[in-house]
């Protein structure tokens, strides 16, 4: 009588295990075929899974550099962007909308170029009006206002003794004689120029009047880019042109943008830019003018990039000092519902602080309840600068890091 082998409980269970193990391995290996064979961009959802809407509208974080006018740095980011394209488009489509801005204000109102529209008017000698694009007859209309706002002392006709103290395209070795001086300052003066806005046209009333735009055009670059990418309803983002800054909205974390305000020198023992104010725009714009930014040096002297209308000289630095012994004005910051005015005003308020005084400044700022701060070189090694601000700005924006 034969007898059936009995199997034992570990021998069964062996080969279940076995079994299982096989299943799996094939099973895997199936899935993985099907997954290389899916096409690019498929997404895996399980039986009760969706997308979820808010990760399909959350903010990125876009953002674009580059150069404008000879070689002004710009940098633009947008911390919401609701679109369909990827980063990478979202990147390219935002650098070109910038870009093309940007071109086109430096095709109409550069000095550099001879075919601009600033180029053409500055060589004509007719005094009837002169046809120019809606853009550079709105920069001429804030132009003549500030020159009013600041008595004079921001002045686009001063082009020829911009050009003369070697801040324009020709190259000079030498200062200007007090002879050259005097002849240029015949065609100077914001009074002889007159702008309209239809048709857009400038007209000057003695020939030889030319005008320099690079006080205020980086500024309204600013604003037209804020208006290209408002009208692609981004409403987040942060501009900023050559220093010239413009924010609107938040970030992506819902935090304010905010700036820095450079101390006027490097002071920290690294050697680094120190900041001295850091600011919440809220919506406006801001402005930075000062000695340290543009300057040449002729026969062993540094003069600024700013030219007085008064008396066609270049501020060299040694005339920036301050009513107290051993300081001087290191730069003037501006904050304004437009770039362009704060870029004008900035340097206006720059040269009224030079020429009439850090206090005369103030009084005018808060005559028009301008938000200001001018940055003040003590001489002081432990207290390098010095604060002085208009009430507009104290009770708006007033921060400091330290």
């Amino acid at each position: 009588m034969s007898t059936e082998p009995e199997i034992s409980p570990r021998g069964i269970f062996t080969v279940i295990f076995g079994w299982m193990r096989y299943i799996l391995i094939v099973g895997l290996s199936i899935f993985a075929i099907w997954y290389v064979l899916q096409p690019p961009g498929s997404v895996l959802l399980g039986p009760s899974a969706a997308p979820d809407k808010d990760s399909e509208t959350a903010p990125v974080i876009v953002q674009c550099n580059g150069t404008t006018m000879g070689s002004v740095p710009f940098c633009v980011k947008v911390a919401s962007w609701q679109s369909p394209k990827t980063t990478q488009e979202q990147e390219k489509e935002l650098l070109e909308t910038v870009q093309g801005v940007l071109d086109l204000i430096d095709s109409a109102m550069s000095t550099y170029r001879t075919d601009s529209e600033v180029s053409r008017f500055n060589r004509s000698n007719s005094t009837d009006w002169f046809t120019v694009s809606p853009e550079t007859a709105k920069v001429v209309q804030v132009a003549l206002e500030v020159s009013e706002l600041t008595q004079g002392t921001f002045d686009i006709t001063v082009g020829p003794l911009v050009n003369r103290w070697g801040f324009g395209p020709e190259e000079y070795s030498s200062l200007p004689t007090q002879e050259e001086i005097d002849e240029i300052l015949q065609s100077v003066g914001y009074q002889h120029l007159a702008v309209q806005k239809e048709p857009p046209s400038l007209r000057k009333d003695v020939p030889h009047l030319k005008i320099d735009l690079s006080g205020i055009a980086k500024g309204f670059a600013v604003d037209q880019v804020a208006a290209a990418l408002e009208k692609k309803g981004i409403t987040n983002y942060m501009i900023e042109v050559g220093g010239e800054t413009r924010s609107y909205g938040t970030k992506k974390d819902g935090r304010p943008w905010k700036v820095g305000i450079q101390e006027p020198f490097p002071v920290s023992l690294d050697n680094k830019p120190t900041i001295s104010q850091v600011v919440d725009l809220k919506g406006h714009a801001m402005a930075t003018s000062g000695d340290s930014q543009n300057y040449v040096e002729i026969a062993g002297k540094h003069y600024t990039h700013l030219i007085d209308p008064a008396t066609g000289q270049a501020l060299p630095t040694s005339l920036l000092d301050t009513e107290n012994e051993g300081e001087q004005i290191g730069s003037v910051s501006v904050i304004d519902e437009t770039c362009a005015r704060a870029d004008a005003l900035a340097t206006g308020f720059f040269l009224i602080g030079a020429t009439k005084g850090v206090d005369h400044g103030i009084q005018i700022a808060d005559q028009q309840q301008l938000a200001i701060i001018y940055l003040i070189r003590t001489g002081d090694e432990e207290n390098p600068v010095r604060e002085v601000m208009s009430a507009e700005y104290q009770k708006n924006y007033h921060t400091s890091v330290n």
